[in-house]
């Protein structure tokens, strides 16, 4: 009980329940996606924020380990390559049949290279890859001052938008290796995640209760009038100067109004582990919304709450038990951890009994 407080005390709720959140919103945009009914209307409002806000909350929690003193960019690189990389290779290579199988394609070896060992199966993670990796070279640096990351950022940023406009294709493989056009464009949300963290106090005065309020009606109006003008995809390669804004402006709506959540402890539990949702967030809408639809040859509002409801219960159900009985397949040094544990008890059993 004591060990389970102090977890609650040392993680940040705030944070655990923006990621819950916006994974949540994952599945329901894949569940329309794979079931074949869309809520345009409502997506609008959701499609700013359900995956930018990922990026921000990485580049908080990046930038504040970094910069306050306690940062080492060693261990940022083995974190990078142990909690990203290679689960991404892992999940992508037990996915690769199945998901050709269903959705009836062809593949080849290479095929296989790309989108397993090449990082173009989950764009996500791979994003979010190229972009620590980016970041950790500059730290090496030991610069603390922020807004020399703002800058070098930046910069990625446009880099990664001169290349969608000189060089515009939503085929994978030009995002190939690892997804690395939108690894550039994902950067500029975690530097905004940097400088939140900056500037979290004064940030935090302004934003009370009622100036928060306005910033709802603000959001939900500009999109509600304008939906057009804001490009937000960083997955189809598809953003904009004011899509940026936009996202910005919903993602601190939806941080702010976690901070008035009360302790939840499933809320808590899915956004302590998203990585391991988030890799099941394709494969588990697909078949589930194909199954429906074999079985019901029309598509419903039911159906889609159906399909959302039935593959992220199975999700955070499947977390659960690779966390239990398989951790090291989402951090291949908890191998080592494990057996150190398990040498550890044999060695007091050993002694209790002398």
């Amino acid at each position: 009980m004591e060990k389970e407080k102090k977890q609650v005390n040392k993680d940040i709720l705030w944070i655990n329940y923006t990621k819950a959140i916006s994974m949540i919103l994952v599945y329901l945009v894949h569940s329309q996606l794979y079931y074949g009914y869309m809520m345009d209307n409502l997506n609008v409002f959701i499609h700013p924020f359900y995956v930018n806000s990922f990026f921000f909350v990485s580049g908080y929690l990046l930038f504040k380990k970094q910069l306050s003193g306690n940062g080492d960019t060693g261990k940022l690189f083995h974190n990078i390559v142990f909690r990203l990389v290679i689960p991404s290779v892992l999940f992508s290579l037990i996915e690769f049949v199945p998901a050709h199988i269903l959705r009836n394609k062809e593949y080849d070896l290479q095929d296989l290279f790309v989108k397993t060992i090449g990082g173009c199966t989950y764009w996500f993670t791979s994003a979010l890859v190229i972009a620590e990796l980016l970041i950790a070279v500059m730290l090496l640096s030991r610069v603390k001052n922020i807004w020399f990351y703002v800058l070098f950022c930046s910069i990625c940023f446009a880099s990664g938008l001169s290349l969608i406009y000189l060089y515009p294709s939503p085929d994978v493989t030009m995002s190939f290796p690892w997804q690395y056009r939108q690894g550039l464009l994902s950067i500029i949300f975690l530097i905004l995640g940097g400088l939140y963290w900056r500037y979290e106090t004064n940030i935090v005065r302004y934003l009370n209760f009622r100036n928060l309020l306005a910033l709802v009606f603000l959001y939900t109006g500009i999109l509600w009038f304008w939906p057009g003008n804001f490009h937000v995809l960083i997955s189809m390669q598809d953003i904009n100067i004011s899509g940026v804004a936009i996202s910005l402006i919903g993602t601190l709506i939806l941080i702010e109004l976690c901070k008035y959540l009360p302790t939840l402890p499933l809320l808590n539990y899915i956004g302590r582990n998203t990585i391991g949702i988030y890799f099941m967030s394709g494969a588990l809408p697909t078949v589930v919304g194909m199954a429906l639809n074999r079985m019901i040859h029309y598509n419903s509002l039911v159906g889609l709450i159906s399909v959302f409801l039935i593959s992220i219960t199975t999700a955070v159900c499947a977390t659960y038990f690779l966390n239990r009985f398989l951790p090291w397949i989402f951090d291949l040094r908890q191998i080592k951890t494990n057996r150190g544990i398990v040498r550890h008890k044999k060695t007091a059993n050993h002694v209790s009994h002398v």
